[in-house]
This record gives structure tokens, sequence and C-alpha cells, in this order.
């Protein structure tokens, strides 16, 4: 499951410059296309990938995750959409990117954290 979640981060990663920055139409919505195909498949993903990492809290992961996607589908395009009005949609864009860049950070670092949990009680079995 991570390695597919990275694969749809980097699909919608290399989608984006053709989004943001193509003044051609057909350039634009190959970008489209791309970041469509990645971004579609981050919420079942992650929620894959979280209801296997916590096996024994699967229904609070769950929840969370759930909870989150539903915040940031409430919150995000009211915030953009007010950067894009005070700064421009090419800013606003800007943080779509930034976003896109520093989650699989977040997935990484996260699978690290539960690795090192998870050892530390496989040790403590012993």
């Amino acid at each position: 499951t991570l390695y597919l979640l990275l694969i749809a981060q980097g699909i919608a990663l290399v989608g984006f410059p053709f989004l943001w920055l193509s003044h051609s139409i057909i350039l634009t919505y190959f970008g489209l296309i791309l970041v469509g195909l990645g971004i579609a498949n981050l919420f079942p993903l992650g929620l894959a990938m979280a209801s296997t990492i916590g096996e024994e809290q699967v229904d609070k992961a769950s929840s969370r995750i759930s909870q989150a996607a539903g915040m940031a589908i409430l919150i995000m395009p009211l915030l953009l959409g007010n950067l894009a009005d005070h700064t421009g949609i090419f800013i606003a864009f800007g943080v779509g990117l930034i976003l896109l860049i520093v989650q699989p950070m977040i997935v990484v670092y996260g699978l690290r954290i539960e690795r090192v949990k998870s050892a530390i009680s496989m040790s403590s079995r012993i």
C-alpha cells in the first residue's frame, strides 16, 4: 500500500507543473488529468494504510482519516479561494504544490515512527 500511495503522489506531482505552468490548453488538460488520477487515489490508499498501521485501533484510525478528509474538503477551498482573491491564482496553486511535496514526507515519517513503536513493543515482549 505504501508504494501505491507514493506512486499516486508521484503521478499528481508530475502532472502539477503541466497544470500550473502551461500556457497550452492541451498541456493544461493533460496536467489536470494526471493530478486528478493521482489525487483520486490518496484517500482510499491512505485509509487502507492507516488501518493496517494501527491494527489494534482500526476504527479510531479510519474515523480520524475520514474526519481529516472532511475538514480538508470543508476548509481548503475557502482558504485557497481567499488566498487567490488577495494574491492571485498562481500563488494559490503554489500552496497545492507545497502540499503535494510535503505529503510523501509525512507518510514516510509516520511509517518510521510506527516501525520504531512496533520494534519497542516487540522488544518489551521478549
